[in-house]
């Protein structure tokens, strides 16, 4: 009930300058346990070169936090989550909503977070679901999580997508926010 409430009623960012490595690494610390009892291997890679960016971090530890639990939820037998945030210069830009190189590029460079796990891939007929609301695959789930992920992201003006290793021949590029 409280994510349906959260859904309806979620509110303006208020945004500050802030670490976004501080941010990721707060949110994982709410999941830590649950990954060291679920045998998941966890891999961070922070860009040293990332600035303080301007934003909620609250509400973006909320997005973080429901990736993560995804990410454990899908590896019941254990398994590699990878956190990774890096920065983009300009001379990227995005393209069918994945970073491409070439174009003019958001002159002011970007920044992209990967969150990525070991789990046995969402299936393609699901895929293009995943953030609409009420959408869920669990039995107990309320299928808001992602839709309110995508929601912050959109108003932090972030673009959120996924793409699973089954639709790949080859190693795909990671998901990113």
């Amino acid at each position: 009930m409280s994510d349906l409430l959260s859904y309806s009623r979620i509110r303006p960012p208020e945004l500050q300058l802030v670490s976004l490595p501080e941010v990721i690494e707060d949110a994982f610390s709410s999941v830590k346990e649950e990954c060291q009892l679920a045998g998941v291997r966890v891999e961070k890679r922070f860009d040293p070169t990332l600035p303080p960016l301007p934003l909620d971090s609250q509400q973006m530890a909320r997005v973080f936090l429901n990736l993560f639990l995804n990410a454990l939820q899908a590896m019941p037998g254990g398994g590699m989550l990878t956190i990774q945030a890096m920065r983009h210069e300009s001379g990227y830009h995005l393209q069918q909503g994945f970073p491409t190189t070439g174009g003019t590029g958001r002159e002011e460079g970007w920044v992209e977070v990967t969150v990525t796990d070991t789990g046995e891939g969402i299936p393609p007929q699901v895929l293009g679901e995943i953030f609409r609301p009420f959408f869920t695959t669990k039995a107990k789930g309320t299928g808001l999580g992602l839709s309110l992920a995508q929601r912050i992201i959109e108003q932090h003006h972030g673009q959120i997508f996924a793409r699973s290793w089954e639709l790949w021949l080859s190693p795909p590029p990671k998901a990113c926010l």
